[in-house]
């Protein structure tokens, strides 16, 4: 199931194997500043009683990350991915929470896969009409840089690419 923060992330999934869905409403998610987002976990567990099993944060805010740790279900994995605005930004756990449920949380950078491997695997599952990672890259001219930022801090793209023509 995917669990979408922006409601177009959920149409991007689609060709993508996603078949479940999840929508957490924005408002109930503030990222800078504001409540706490219990509203957007309480909302998922009405729809999931015993939660998640996996959570992708590809947002880095801080809110998106409680509300994802809050949904996870007994030993739940939550792998982040997203880079925070801020340099300093930190989480704060229970400790205990964390233990007794068995939950566990991840970095991840580049995917943490083998390229020797895993670049050949995506490369047969394009071949094979099963990837279709054209759908997942906006292209940018470089003189446009600041747009193409600004479209991926706002969910407008998934992957920004710069071209030099």
């Amino acid at each position: 199931m995917l669990v979408a923060i922006i409601s177009d992330g959920l149409a991007r999934t689609r060709g993508f194997g996603n078949k479940s869905f999840a929508q957490i409403d924005t408002d109930c998610l503030p990222m800078d500043s504001g409540p706490p987002v219990r509203a957007s976990s309480e909302q998922l567990r009405k729809q999931l009683p015993n939660g998640v099993d996996c959570v992708l944060d590809t947002s880095g805010a801080v809110p998106a990350i409680d509300a994802g740790v809050a949904s996870l279900a007994p030993l739940g994995r939550l792998a982040i991915v997203g880079v925070p605005r801020a340099l300093d930004a930190a989480i704060s756990l229970n400790i205990l929470t964390l233990l007794s449920l068995g939950i566990s949380i991840c970095g991840v950078t580049e995917g943490n896969a083998d390229p020797q491997t895993f670049l050949p695997e995506l490369i047969a599952l394009h071949a094979k009409g099963l990837f279709p990672f054209e759908k997942l890259i906006t292209t940018y001219r470089l003189e446009d840089i600041n747009q193409a930022i600004k479209d991926q801090h706002d969910g407008r793209c998934v992957k920004a690419v710069l071209t030099m023509a």
